[in-house]
């Protein structure tokens, strides 16, 4: 069963309806009973989208105790952590932990993004800038955790 507009000119060629690619299209069906002398009718109901859970961050802005060690070596060189996170999601780790210097809010959100486009997280490029100008050492920390393998301290069991 497809669906075809009542006024294919409303929508110019190619810019119809938009539904959720990758994902079968379910229409129910309901016949309503019918009644003496008339016709039966049948209701054909749209699909409803599936809501998918939010996902966010593993850690909490201010849970930066998880890891102690990442949490201490950013206290000290937050220019270090925020580059190992930045290489991490695609970027030159040298060149944004230089960066970082500078411009931190800017450079902070902009990596941010990344993790969170990377790891499927909701949040806004605003969230993003605001986190990295008021919580910079938390922020760094959170980033680094979600996106770093091992920054949980997995890698520290002895085998």
């Amino acid at each position: 069963m497809s669906y075809n507009p009542p006024y294919p000119e409303q929508y110019p060629k190619g810019n119809g309806p938009q539904y959720p690619q990758g994902q079968a299209m379910q229409f129910s069906q309901i016949q309503v009973p019918q009644q003496p002398g008339n016709q039966p009718m049948v209701v054909v109901m749209a699909p409803q989208q599936q809501h998918q859970p939010s996902r966010q961050f593993k850690h909490a802005l201010c849970g930066c105790c998880d890891n102690c060690g990442v949490c201490i070596l950013t206290f000290f060189c937050p220019c270090y952590t925020f580059g190992k996170t930045a290489g991490e999601v695609g970027s030159s780790c040298v060149g944004c932990g230089l960066g970082y210097l500078f411009l931190p809010c800017i450079l902070g959100g902009v990596i941010r993004g990344k993790v969170r486009a990377e790891k499927g997280i909701n949040g806004s490029v605003i969230g993003d800038f605001c986190t990295h100008c008021w919580c910079t050492f938390c922020a760094i920390v959170q980033d680094h955790n979600e996106i770093v393998p091992g920054a949980m301290g997995e890698s520290m069991a002895r085998e």
